[in-house]
């Protein structure tokens, strides 16, 4: 999960907290996990989306993830982002390489998006296109 808050056209990512549901092929949310999100929540800070590695295997959203993504998230929360990361090819300075995704389409139809995103002062921040 993604901890973090909406500011204008800005997400604030303010914690990654580890969801142990799963296998290595693919992320499974469970009622559990929902009921843990909103716990989470307060006042200040939300659940802005969700995060999972690909090591090895690049840098996308794969048909499941894309379905996670949709059906999990973006319904519930039309800015929810995914962030997906490769462990194992760093960027030049050593930190993980990473891209943020939204899901573009209808649950027939659904295809990945890339975020534009810059980190700032140890914050993930994103700008949503077109708010």
């Amino acid at each position: 999960m993604l901890k973090g808050y909406k500011k204008d056209d800005q997400i604030f990512i303010v914690d990654a907290i580890f969801i142990r549901n799963g296998d290595e092929h693919s992320v499974q949310f469970n009622s559990e996990d929902f009921r843990f999100f909103e716990e989470c929540s307060d006042d200040k800070y939300s659940c802005v989306g969700w995060w999972h590695s690909h090591p090895g295997h690049g840098i996308f959203l794969s048909q499941i993830d894309l379905e996670n993504h949709f059906i999990s998230f973006q319904r519930r929360n039309p800015s929810s982002i995914a962030l997906v990361i490769d462990p194992t090819k760093p960027n030049n300075d050593g930190t993980a390489l990473f891209t943020i995704f939204q899901v573009e389409g209808n649950q027939s139809s659904l295809k990945e998006a890339r975020i534009n995103h810059r980190v700032r002062k140890e914050e993930l921040v994103y700008e949503l296109e077109g708010e």
